[in-house]
């Protein structure tokens, strides 16, 4: 009662056990095709009866069954709609179509590598191809940008495909080495899949470069593109002399905001609750909510209790006696399945059925007896194993808990353990998937932290050396980290959980934040070097060569993810709309708040050379 029956006998379950070790990776897609059938079949032959599957081989279905779905509508969405801005955007439909050749080129090229390297796309690293469209995109405007307004300059074509590839190769390069670094900081996850992800997108991001500056001008040269109006002028020298006015208060501004983030940041839980990964609409999370409702919900522990005899000890089936009713004593628990009620129930059988004797046998002899009996009277092929081992030293005890997050879990755990601790009769050790993912996700979201930290920093010294200048090496942290750390704060006043998916968004956004800083800064280190321009002269050329390109890959990007956001896979949704957050706080570091600090008053024997200044 209460795991496979409700109390009111209204709600049953059917509990089968799927074996697919040693079987072909199609043997669990074909068990849950049977299952789907079957179901499919019960509706029809019993239609006042409502049929739900669950468990873990259909959260692993419905886990690809939504990477499917994903991958099918909304990234070829997010990529139409991405296109159709960039056409608008740099009114050119042949451009639009040029974008489109290479991140066909760059995806079908990196998933085609990733086959051959015997990688397999899994839930977690199917991010991987929308990721690498957004910088495959990213790559491709910074270019396009340039060639047509050098285009609309009455420039020739040959001359504007070489002078747009000389002024963004080196940032394209620099962004692109720097989002590799970025993405193989989650090779510091504890998860594989999560690994894979960041190994395919820095894949990906190389074929993305190679593509950009080899096919694009390849493709400019044979079909050449011109603006069919005026692009779009921002006028930047009001902006930077607004920036210039009041440089002191962006800056306090942008300390009290991050300051605030702080606050933010501290009401985040690293916390994972894998059925709210499931939009309530979807026909699993529907299932697992009648489960929860009804019967013993699907959050599962099992302890397996090693005796130092055997399990037909009466020390010890006391002791495990005793630790059943301190589980029943706990307000999560739902059921626990021990075979010490077999026993109970065969003592009470051989009794006359008297109710007083539902108790565990009095010696060693009297539970062997009715252990064997037990076996003898099991079907042909089935036997006890899946409770107790072959050499009867150890005792496997199930226990469901009703839905608890990771946090909760590994507090209940740690609990139990507590309480084990002190019985001497026998050693244990607890196991199960809701366990597993439960430390994954914990150990994984720090190690994932730490892993972007420390890539932070070494893309700061690549910058430096790119740059050839520590201060603007240096500087460049502040735009590179200041829109994640932000978002965060923000989802920590807003939500106040980071779950495993979350936690990558960081090392996602690193690729096309370091875009934008990378261009900016190269932009402006040209003017003050190359034309030996003061700092507020350098700024307002540098957004006039990059700015229109940054708010054009920024704004693009930040719709695509949006559409993400609608997926009914909650942590693709989540991913979307704080990646669409993230990217909007970049676009605000770059082009407010790095000016700002720039233009931020020097000391008057400042060295005039000095980048910074």
């Amino acid at each position: 009662m209460g795991r496979l029956l409700n109390n009111e006998a209204s709600v049953t379950a059917v509990n089968v056990l799927v074996n697919v070790r040693g079987k072909p990776a199609s043997a669990e897609h074909n068990a849950v095709q049977y299952a789907y059938a079957l179901s499919e079949e019960l509706r029809r032959e019993y239609p006042q009866l409502d049929v739900y599957l669950l468990g873990e081989v259909m959260a692993n279905a419905t886990f690809n069954e939504l990477y499917v779905q994903d991958t099918t509508t909304l990234l070829p969405l997010m990529v139409l709609l991405i296109l159709l801005l960039a056409m608008f955007a740099l009114k050119s439909a042949v451009a639009s179509i040029h974008i489109l050749v290479v991140v066909i080129v760059s995806e079908t090229a990196s998933i085609g590598l990733i086959g051959w390297l015997g990688g397999a796309l899994t839930s977690p690293s199917s991010a991987a191809p929308i990721i690498i469209v957004t910088l495959a995109i990213a790559d491709c405007v910074h270019l396009l940008t340039h060639y047509l307004r050098f285009r609309q300059e009455g420039i020739l074509n040959e001359d504007a495909i070489a002078k747009s590839v000389d002024r963004n190769a080196k940032a394209i390069f620099y962004t692109s080495l720097t989002t590799i670094i970025g993405f193989l900081s989650l090779n510091a996850s504890d998860s594989p899949p999560f690994r894979d992800l960041g190994n395919f997108v820095a894949l990906g991001v190389m074929m993305a470069f190679l593509f950009s500056v080899l096919l694009l001008p390849l493709l400019l040269m044979f079909f050449p593109c011109s603006p069919w109006g005026n692009l779009i002028q921002i006028t930047w020298k009001a902006w930077i002399d607004m920036c210039h006015r009041n440089a002191r208060s962006i800056v306090a501004l942008t300390v009290m905001i991050l300051l605030g983030s702080v606050y933010g940041l501290k009401k985040n839980d690293f916390n994972d609750d894998w059925i709210a990964y499931f939009d309530e609409s979807v026909s699993f999370r529907q299932a697992v909510d009648i489960s929860e409702q009804h019967l013993s919900g699907t959050t599962t522990l099992e302890y397996v209790l090693t005796s130092q005899t055997r399990v037909t000890d009466p020390v010890y089936l006391r002791d495990v006696e005793s630790f059943t009713q301190y589980l029943y004593s706990l307000p999560q628990t739902r059921h626990v399945f021990i075979f010490t009620d077999v026993l109970k129930r065969l003592n009470r059988n051989m009794n006359g059925d008297d109710p007083a004797e539902y108790l565990i046998p009095k010696n060693r002899e009297l539970a062997a007896q009715y252990l064997l009996l037990y076996e003898m009277s099991l079907p042909f092929g089935l036997d006890v194993t899946n409770q107790i081992n072959l050499d009867k030293t150890a005792m496997r005890i199930m226990v469901t808990f009703k839905n608890l997050s990771s946090t909760q879990l590994i507090s209940l755990e740690n609990e139990i353990a507590v309480h084990l601790n002190k019985v001497e009769s026998f050693d244990f050790f607890v196991t199960s998937p809701s366990s597993m993912f439960a430390h994954l996700s914990h150990n994984n979201i720090r190690s994932m932290l730490i892993g972007t930290v420390l890539a932070m920093i070494l893309i700061a010294f690549v910058l430096m050396f790119a740059l050839k200048s520590v201060k603007l090496g240096a500087l460049s942290v502040i735009p590179n980290v200041l829109p994640a750390f932000v978002a965060f704060g923000v989802w920590g006043l807003w939500v106040s959980e980071i779950n495993l998916g979350l936690s990558i968004v960081a090392s996602i956004t690193m690729g096309i934040v370091v875009d934008d800083t990378v261009h900016f800064l190269t932009h402006y280190q040209y003017a003050r070097e190359a034309c030996n321009c003061n700092r507020v002269d350098a700024l307002v050329r540098t957004l006039e060569e990059s700015g229109h390109a940054i708010v054009l890959t920024t704004f693009i990007l930040m719709m695509g993810f949006l559409v993400l956001a609608s997926s009914d896979f909650i942590i693709n949704a989540n991913l979307g709309l704080l990646t669409a957050i993230t990217l909007a706080l970049a676009l605000v570091g770059d082009l407010l708040v790095l000016p700002a600090i720039l233009l931020l008053p020097q000391k008057r024997n400042t060295n005039p050379t000095n980048l910074a200044t």
